[in-house]
């Protein structure tokens, strides 16, 4: 039983090797280009899925797009920030979308409007 088993595992094994083989070297060349072009992606600065995420589209998430809109009009580079200061400012924005304007409370009577500002000098927006 035990040696049907690892028969049948090496046999799946090959035969997804064979696949893989067969789409890398054997497709056209238009394929092949595409796939370069993933990796091209992948290991450069400009990847897209960084925008996706920043914009909300993927995954889907309307609040996070709502936050990407507001920032790129107060002339703040969405781009530059990091994961953890998007999901704040994601979360600041449904607070106050919620509870009303008096939300979030930040403590020592900093406003909303200041984490806006700071965010505009932190990562200012060049329009060219």
């Amino acid at each position: 039983m035990k040696r049907i088993y690892y028969t049948r595992i090496n046999n799946n094994i090959n035969y997804r090797f064979h696949l893989l083989k067969k789409y890398f070297c054997i497709e056209k060349t238009s394929n092949k280009e595409d796939i370069e072009n993933f990796f091209k992606d992948l290991t450069s600065d400009e990847s897209k899925t960084w925008e996706y995420y920043i914009k909300g589209i993927n995954p889907d998430y309307e609040p996070r797009k709502e936050m990407y809109h507001l920032l790129i009009n107060q002339n703040v580079n969405v781009k530059r920030m990091t994961v953890y200061e998007i999901e704040c400012f994601t979360k600041w924005l449904q607070m106050r979308k919620i509870y009303g304007n008096k939300y979030p409370a930040f403590p020592y009577e900093i406003k909303f409007e200041d984490k806006i500002e700071e965010l505009k000098e932190k990562y200012p927006l060049h329009k060219v």
